[in-house]
């Protein structure tokens, strides 16, 4: 075997090596992925791990999820010694700086410490509605309505010409003004996007180590620190009427840095006590995050760290079953083992396989802990040994065998990853008189049904109207059509959106569109009989099925030259498999003469809707004049026409 190669460097050396660009350094290896990449910082994904940012003014990197560990933050030299998992030595890892400093490479040796500061400026133009950050907020997020408008009239948000929410930062915590200035942003989207792109942003030369953050009162005893915006909203619906005399504080992601900062600011200002509660998500990342404040730091000074994670003593109801069963199977302390599980669940999904007991199957674990059990004369403490487990991991899992001793645990059958999960579960059990349990009060039926609609719902307002034809591909007179017709309605107090069926010129039913415009059940005391269908022209020849209304007016759009002569068929619940899609077109059949059947669909099995409809077909009810006619597929962009003649 070859002998490793020793190297030996002075500090002057060493010193160049530190100074050499770790950007430059990342490009041009081909490292991982650049996911961000904008002013003095960029975000890199590597080895699967998405939060390690680069400093490109200060030349300094640090992987936020993994900062306790050895080499996770630093210059050059510790980055390479960190993405090498550090295998390799110091003097290895500056032998291959600086032999990458001496290539041909146009590597910045040393960023120039006197490039000025870009100062932040705010080029957002606000909407002239809000209604899409209203609705964003109230019905997908669920955050507290009364909050949203006061945030509005205050400035704290706003909703940009595209329809993004704007979280604006102040440097205290108080409603900006022209006496304190916004000196930073946060973007959020409103409009899914690609799982691999992040769905929020900093906006561009925002104040370093700060976020969006929010004063209640006018002193501060408490500090709230979250994750995001959205969670740190979440929480204040939460406890609305509990918060007084509090911060409330976004790190934009789980950033020390931003923690020390924005604390430091304020106790500076006045040494007091203080408690700082962790707020961050039920993950990796925030699990990490907690241990270097809580298990670190403890109470410093004035300071208290508390654990405010979601549903930290939270497990899953089927997996504290399973535990308890097999720990009894191999005679092992059941307690010990939910806090053996509480401890390695965050990190089971990480593909480093960073888990210190289990790897995925719990019965061979637990069959190999029961063996090591034995070995270790059945000592938990040299059992913690065997497991090579730090004195900070071992106080928490002895914490959570507290937890399961006490009965202070919850069973759950889902367990929310940060505030914003908690809140929609929260939303989601809570018993508040709703729409829908109003109907369900007075004994909702065919009969009432259009008076409720007519008395609790109404057309939809020109903000409304303009938000939708913005937000989606249909065009403007079309959604006032089919409102002017009563067909799209607006729920008085909520602002949910109602698609409207109509019958003989009477109310048979409704749907309520969730936030992106989609249909789920039919709203209670519905016709069982109907859905929402528009008949175009006088001698209907053509039958056009589609999974979700708003396929039908983008349909209409796309085609409004050419379309005449049909009927649009909505699906009752978003599902043309449905046994009522079968029932309404043997319905026409019977009594029109149809020359196409079209099936509009996005879904993957649009052939066996098809298969469906042919097969339970009833010929013997129609004349001879309708025995043919073409039967079409077609993707929800009218592309890949599939015929068949019956």
């Amino acid at each position: 075997m070859a002998e490793k190669k020793k190297y030996r460097f002075t500090k002057e050396q060493i010193k160049s090596a530190s100074e050499i660009s770790i950007y430059a350094y990342v490009k041009e290896n081909g490292l991982g992925k650049i996911i961000s990449d904008s002013g003095d910082y960029a975000k890199l994904s590597y080895m699967n791990h998405d939060s390690i940012v680069i400093d490109k003014k200060k030349n300094y990197f640090i992987h936020n999820a993994n900062s306790f560990e050895k080499n996770a933050k630093g210059n050059l030299i510790n980055f390479i010694q960190y993405i090498n998992q550090n295998e390799i030595g110091f003097q290895e890892a500056v032998h291959l700086a600086l032999k990458f400093g001496k290539s041909d490479y146009k590597v910045q040796s040393k960023i120039a410490e006197n490039i000025e500061s870009k100062e932040f400026e705010y080029n957002f133009k606000t909407a002239k509605y809000s209604w899409t950050l209203e609705r964003y907020l109230t019905k997908e997020r669920k955050i507290d309505t009364d909050l949203v408008k006061y945030l509005l009239e205050e400035n704290y948000i706003m909703q940009d010409v595209r329809n993004n929410i704007i979280f604006n930062w102040t440097q205290d915590g108080k409603p900006p003004s022209k006496n304190n200035l916004i000196i930073g942003a946060t973007q959020q989207l409103t409009k899914k996007v690609d799982s691999d792109n992040p769905n929020r942003y900093i906006i561009k030369n925002s104040e370093k180590y700060h976020g969006f953050n929010i004063a209640i009162g006018d002193k501060t005893n408490d500090l709230y620190v979250f994750e995001a915006s959205i969670d740190l909203l979440s929480y204040w619906t939460l406890r609305k009427n509990e918060l007084k005399d509090c911060r409330l504080i976004s790190l934009e992601g789980v950033k020390d840095g931003t923690l020390f900062k924005m604390l430091g600011d304020d106790y500076t200002k006045e040494p007091r006590d203080l408690k700082v509660h962790i707020s961050v998500d039920n993950d990796k990342a925030g699990h990490i995050f907690l241990d270097n404040h809580i298990q670190l730091e403890g109470r410093t000074h004035s300071i208290e760290y508390i654990n405010n994670i979601p549903d930290y003593n939270t497990i899953n109801t089927e997996k504290y079953k399973e535990i308890i069963t097999i720990a009894e199977q191999y005679k092992l302390p059941k307690d010990l083992m939910l806090a053996f599980w509480q401890f390695d669940r965050p990190l089971i999904d990480d593909k480093k396989k960073i888990t210190k007991v289990f790897n995925g199957n719990i019965e061979n674990d637990f069959k190999k802990i029961s063996e090591l059990y034995a070995e270790k004369n059945y000592i938990q403490d040299e059992l913690f040994k065997a497991y090579d487990l730090s004195s900070r991991q071992i106080n928490r899992i002895k914490e959570w065998q507290d937890v399961f001793n006490s009965n202070s645990h919850i069973l759950k059958d889902e367990i929310a990853k940060d505030w914003n999960d908690k809140l929609k579960a929260e939303n989601f059990v809570k018993k508040k008189e709703s729409i829908e349990e109003k109907a369900e009060s007075i004994m909702m039926n065919e009969e009432t049904i259009s008076n409720y609609i007519l008395n609790n719902t109404q057309r939809l307002n020109e903000e409304q109207i303009a938000t939708l034809s913005n937000e989606t591909q249909v065009d403007r007179d079309i959604i006032e059509m089919y409102a002017k017709k009563g067909w799209l309605r607006s729920e008085k107090q909520s602002k949910d959106l109602f698609l409207v069926w109509g019958k003989d010129g009477e109310i048979v039913g409704a749907n309520k569109l969730t936030s992106d415009y989609q249909i789920a059940t039919p709203f209670k005391g519905s016709s069982s009989k109907d859905s929402f269908i528009v008949t175009i022209g006088d001698r209907p020849k053509d039958i056009i099925l589609f999974e979700q209304p708003l396929d039908s007016l983008e349909y209409i759009t796309s085609n409004r030259n050419q379309i005449n002569n049909c009927v649009l068929i909505c699906s009752r619940e978003g599902d043309l498999s449905k046994q009522y899609t079968i029932e309404k077109v043997n319905e026409y059949l019977k009594t029109s003469r149809v020359d196409n059947i079209d099936i509009i669909s996005k879904s993957d099995n649009s052939e066996k809707i098809k298969s469906n409809i042919i097969n339970h077909l009833e010929f013997e009810n129609k004349g001879k004049n309708t025995m043919n006619f073409d039967f079409n597929i077609e993707s929800k962009q009218h592309l890949n026409i599939f015929d068949k003649t019956l």
